[in-house]
């Protein structure tokens, strides 16, 4: 599903633009770490897959707040 996502994403913008993947798995706690590992193990070209364990949400817990946004920001590239 990333590749075709990243595929997609090729077409719009240059082949050396780099793409950001968050690694952030929410639901059944059972399959977290399955999700994660799978988020991290994705290898393609440009692609940078960031690590959001521990980082802070906004209460519908699926996006970050302010906090974790400027982590991500700060740490990437």
């Amino acid at each position: 599903m990333v590749e075709v996502f990243i595929e997609q994403y090729r077409e719009i913008v240059d082949d050396s633009t780099a793409a950001f993947l968050v690694a952030i798995a929410l639901g059944d706690e059972s399959y977290i770490e399955k999700i994660r590992e799978a988020q991290k193990a994705i290898d393609l070209p440009n692609v940078v897959c960031v690590d959001a364990r521990g980082l802070q949400l906004k209460e519908d817990k699926s996006s970050f707040n302010h906090k974790g946004s400027s982590y991500i920001r700060s740490n990437v590239g």
